[in-house]
């Protein structure tokens, strides 16, 4: 079991992995890096698009904190208006869930596949999300 948290939420969230890792070696996953780097340095993310569902597939192929990049909303007057404080998670969630495969795979490169992003989906689609 991975806790995707580093520090400890008010409601416990764990996913089961598909698999020890999602690449068969090292090589792989350090690959897999190399290409978001470049995706990032070549300024592809400003022409292309990054969103927010690519940083969370990036966390979740590195077993990172999922909650890291999405800093929950504090502003009372937001959550008093009906905003969820965990919305920017939920978001990225729901469009990383609808998006087409290939707009998924663009900042990985070849070093990801079709079935990781299936696998990803499958690891994040039921994840409980304290509210």
């Amino acid at each position: 079991m991975i806790n995707f948290f580093k520090t400890k939420p008010a409601v416990e969230v764990t996913i089961e992995p598909v698999s020890d890792s999602f690449f068969e070696t090292k090589e792989d996953y350090l690959a897999m890096r190399q290409a978001w780097k470049d995706y990032i340095n070549e300024g592809k993310h400003k022409t292309e698009g990054l969103e927010s569902c690519h940083h969370l597939i990036y966390a979740v192929l590195r077993k990172q904190d999922v909650f890291k990049g999405f800093k929950p909303i504090e502003s009372q007057l937001k959550l008093i208006n009906g905003a969820e404080k965990y919305e920017g998670i939920r978001q990225a969630i729901s469009t990383m869930l609808w998006r087409p495969t290939e707009a998924l795979l663009r900042p990985f490169g070849n070093t990801v596949t079709s079935k990781m992003i299936d696998d990803v989906r499958r690891l994040v689609k039921d994840l409980t999300i304290p509210r």
